[in-house]
């Protein structure tokens, strides 16, 4: 450590020189990043080589500053955290005091301002914030929105979704997990919060088929009876409406009566005429209508 040593050597004797280098923290380190809503992380000096120190931390404010023997910290501010680590004078006597710091980041805050469930392709009315509270030299670089089916699993990327002010259409259905991710020009990668949203499948078209006479052809005058599968998806509370137009020009009309059942016989046809069901989302989501082959 710079200071002389020196004894007197016989040609028996052993002279043993037990040098001991300056301590430097190996790091000040953190346990991770912080995330809005969740708890604190850790952050800790490690020291070496081993043995007795002092600890004078320099912490963000609203932060207590730990007592002097004190290694780590539990934390929920962001922020720079700085120690200056002295060694004990009697069992490192030759060593000098070494400092080191780490800066802790913090995600972004997701909010769910409208309802819980909605439908597939629809807005969700979650809203993100941007980080501004970063240290010198460190800029965003992008973000991502990001979902997960339920609370576990893992997350996968909302494709296109970049915009950190507000997350766009769902075309994911199931109960997800929402946040918005954000990659720094450091490399570090920072997190939000979560919130939780139930998307409900897509409403499928049905599909039509001839029950009788088991053709499409018939006579003049004739009758069909038709039926459609069910439109499974969104809620399953279906209103079923056909209707008809001419093969050839027209529009297309509902058939009275009305009837929302999957099958239907119309009689009396006297010209060629296609038929076709549109299916209707009619529980208090109303996740809007398809319709049937024809």
């Amino acid at each position: 450590t710079g200071r002389p040593f020196s004894c007197a050597i016989s040609r028996t004797d052993t002279c043993v020189i037990q040098v001991t280098a300056n301590p430097s923290i190996v790091d000040v380190v953190s346990s991770g990043n912080l995330t809005p809503g969740s708890g604190p992380v850790s952050v800790s000096a490690v020291v070496n080589p081993a043995g007795l120190y002092s600890y004078t931390w320099t912490v963000p404010s609203g932060v207590a500053v730990p007592p002097v023997n004190q290694a780590s910290l539990n934390t929920t501010v962001h922020g720079w955290y700085k120690v200056v680590a002295t060694p004990d004078p009697v069992t490192l006597p030759a060593c000098s005091p070494s400092t080191d710091s780490v800066y802790v980041y913090t995600g972004p805050t997701v909010s769910r301002n409208g309802n819980d469930t909605i439908c597939w392709n629809t807005n969700p009315s979650i809203t993100g914030t941007q980080i501004t509270n970063l240290p010198t030299g460190v800029s965003v670089t992008g973000y991502q929105w990001q979902y997960r089916m339920g609370a576990t699993g893992s997350w996968n990327d909302l494709l296109g979704q970049t915009v950190w002010s507000a997350l766009n259409r769902i075309n994911v259905s199931g109960l997800l997990d929402i946040r918005l991710r954000v990659n720094l020009s450091n490399s570090v990668v920072v997190s939000s919060n979560s919130v939780s949203i139930q998307v409900l499948p897509p409403l499928q078209r049905s599909v039509m088929s001839v029950v009788s006479p088991g053709t499409s052809t018939i006579c003049y005058n004739g009758s069909i009876s038709l039926a459609i599968t069910p439109s499974l998806g969104s809620t399953n509370v279906i209103a079923y409406q056909w209707q008809r137009k001419p093969l050839v020009g027209g529009d297309w009309t509902e058939i009275f009566p009305r009837n929302t059942n999957l099958t239907r016989t119309i009689s009396s046809l006297t010209s060629s005429t296609m038929f076709r069901v549109v299916s209707s989302d009619t529980s208090v989501y109303t996740c809007g209508s398809v319709i049937s082959d024809t």
